[in-house]
């Protein structure tokens, strides 16, 4: 697993707006803002400003955390979202409604993205996340993944069969729990620590179909040797 990096926001450098205290001014990658407190303690909303009247604050273009004089800046609230580092690429994710779990999507810096296609999924704590392109790993690792002819595959126990035989499913991504196996793409027979695989029936039924052509060939006496 690639090891994931959470990424620090470039600071800011402040300066006074006025002498009222409402209000001061940040520069952040070499653009004004002006900056006010919000509810939450050392937390600041800010917009951009080049000077004149104070504009409104109705949406926030800078968000910025810590001491007014070293504030720590970002195109996003702190406490909404976070950026990790996954496979060399920057990721910027937030929260689902499932304990410890992240979409994420692609990012480079600027505006918040859209989240409607997520392209990364992570998992467990912020600062250590573990991620898959595929799905939630805390919960992949529930299921049975397998690599079969370089593809992977989603398995589980046959519905019919012998208790060595798996049906296995393609599986490209999203929730496991979609996965169908209705007609799975595969029926599979573990022998020991191989597992061998067929389109169309279980391998663990050829020794029986085999064993069946023997003894009800009339020739049996011919094909014995073969046979046993």
């Amino acid at each position: 697993m690639t090891p994931i990096t959470t990424a620090t926001p470039e600071g800011a450098v402040s300066f006074p707006a006025d002498g009222s205290g409402d209000y001061f001014e940040v520069e952040f990658e070499y653009d004004g803002y002006l900056c006010r407190d919000t509810w939450e303690w050392e937390q600041y909303e800010c917009v951009g400003y080049s000077g004149g009247p104070v504009p409104s604050f109705s949406f926030p273009d800078l968000y910025c955390s810590g001491a007014r004089d070293r504030s720590d800046c970002s195109e996003y609230g702190s406490g909404d979202y976070f950026e990790v580092e996954f496979e060399y690429d920057g990721y910027l994710c937030r929260d689902t409604w499932e304990w410890e779990q992240y979409e994420c999507v692609g990012y480079s810096g600027g505006p918040v993205p859209s989240f409607s296609f997520p392209d990364l999924y992570c998992s467990g704590a912020r600062d250590r996340s573990d991620c898959s392109e595929y799905w939630y790993l805390n919960e992949l690792s529930q299921h049975d993944l397998r690599t079969i002819e370089g593809s992977i595959f989603l398995c589980q126990r046959a519905s019919s069969g012998g208790w060595d035989d798996y049906d296995c499913s393609r599986y490209t991504g999203g929730n496991p729990e979609w996965v169908s196996f209705y007609r799975p793409d595969l029926r599979c027979t573990e022998w020991g620590t191989t597992l061998e695989c067929d389109s169309d029936e279980y391998p663990s039924e050829w020794e029986d179909i085999w064993e069946d052509e023997c003894w009800e060939d009339e020739w049996e006496d011919e094909w014995e040797e073969e046979c046993w």
